[in-house]
């Protein structure tokens, strides 16, 4: 048996059994997917920043060595922000 392929608007459709009908009426039958955007800013930060430094900053902040407006500026977001990436 040879199987054919056409390209429609909305794929490939083989000759295996699904028409483009039969994937119309699934795909109109499937709730729309939404898109989350992402992961989170806060819990990536110390990935993009090296761990080390994040978790450097933020002990300094937690021993008053460094102020929450010059951590913010090393780690490159708000200071009120500082202690939450950990």
């Amino acid at each position: 048996m040879q199987a054919y392929h056409a390209v429609g608007t909305t794929g490939v459709f083989d000759g295996h059994g699904v028409s483009e009908e039969t994937y119309r009426s699934y795909q109109i039958a499937q709730p729309a997917k939404r898109d989350t955007g992402g992961g989170s800013f806060y819990n990536t930060l110390s990935i993009r920043n090296s761990k080390k430094l994040s978790n450097t900053v933020t002990k300094l902040v937690a021993s008053g060595s460094l102020s929450f407006i010059e951590a913010g500026r090393l780690l490159q977001i708000s200071p009120i922000h500082v202690l939450k990436i950990n």
